[in-house]
């Protein structure tokens, strides 16, 4: 059953993957920014609240999504030397801050640049998900060990 889990967490950062790497294409690569999804909004890629430090939003996503899929892929045949326990605390503080900056840029998308993007909501829902997943995963073990994993 825990493989099954992996197995979902690993399309869910996949489709997370494919999510981010599309805006992370019209950041770079477009000069059409309208979303293919929606009432046509430039995705927020347009608005002054669309990078950290010079660096779009969707790079960030990218790399954390490129990351939990390795993560996921680890725990599933763990080929890494790091154990299970470093691994989901790592996997656990990259899906919720991940989730709680997302969350953050969607109420800035819903009440201050009054356009929501239907790229960005499914990586929110995506982030929920995996993080869901993964406290679920991470509890399920605690449980079976009858021991705190740290």
């Amino acid at each position: 059953m825990r493989d099954l889990r992996l197995k979902l967490l690993i399309v869910l950062t996949l489709v997370g993957l494919v999510d981010t790497g599309y805006l992370l294409y019209l950041d770079f690569f477009s000069f059409d920014k309208t979303c293919l999804i929606g009432d046509g909004v430039a995705c927020g890629t347009l608005s002054s609240y669309a990078m950290l430090f010079g660096i779009p939003y969707s790079l960030y996503g990218f790399t954390a999504y490129l990351i939990m899929y390795v993560l996921s892929l680890s725990l599933l045949r763990d080929w890494t030397g790091l154990q299970v326990e470093k691994k989901y605390l790592f996997f656990i503080c990259l899906a919720l801050s991940g989730f709680i900056f997302s969350s953050y840029l969607m109420y800035l998308s819903y009440f201050i640049i009054e356009a929501v993007c239907a790229f960005c909501f499914i990586s929110w829902v995506l982030l929920l998900l995996i993080s869901l997943l993964v406290c679920y995963d991470v509890w399920l073990l605690q449980r079976e060990s009858k021991t705190v994993l740290w």
